[in-house]
């Protein structure tokens, strides 16, 4: 193992790291995605990984890294999540996450679930006065009978 990381499992160099790119639906597993497209959602932001990982009781860093695959700087999805995984003793921080697959997983399935990514109710369905045709078009057909002669 390497010589420079402190032996404590709780110092802040030992925890796991996660990037956007690990659970993004939209990348390929050779762009660096863990995870399968199932379990995975689209366009994660690192805000959103964090408020998930809290949200468990885990303990979390964010900081300002590029994935190694990443090819462009200006991505919004930039930046990477530090999560504490073990205590002091080596026990789980949090027992329901015993592996990293395990909590990209859940994170993952959990990003569609947030109040940020839900469609906001006035949203969905017709406002009111209008039944969703656009340009005055109606939806009956008209009673013009081109082409046939009696």
């Amino acid at each position: 193992m390497s010589t420079y990381l402190p032996k404590d499992p709780a110092a802040p160099q030992r925890w796991i790291c996660i990037y956007p790119v690990y659970i993004d639906k939209n990348k390929k597993i050779p762009d660096g995605r863990r995870i399968c497209k199932e379990k995975s959602c689209e366009n994660p932001t690192i805000d959103e990984i964090n408020d998930i990982c809290k949200s468990q009781g885990l303990d979390t860093e964010i900081e300002r890294k590029q994935h190694p695959r990443n090819s462009y700087f200006d991505n919004p999805s930039q930046g990477r999540v530090r999560v504490r995984m073990y205590n002091n003793d080596h026990t789980f921080v949090n027992p329901k996450f015993k592996t990293r697959k395990e909590l990209l997983q859940f994170i993952g399935e959990m990003i569609p679930k947030l109040k940020s990514r839900q469609a906001p109710k006035g949203a969905e369905g017709n406002v009111a006065g209008t039944d969703g045709n656009v340009g005055g078009s109606s939806s009956k057909k008209k009673n013009n009978k081109k082409g046939k002669r009696k």
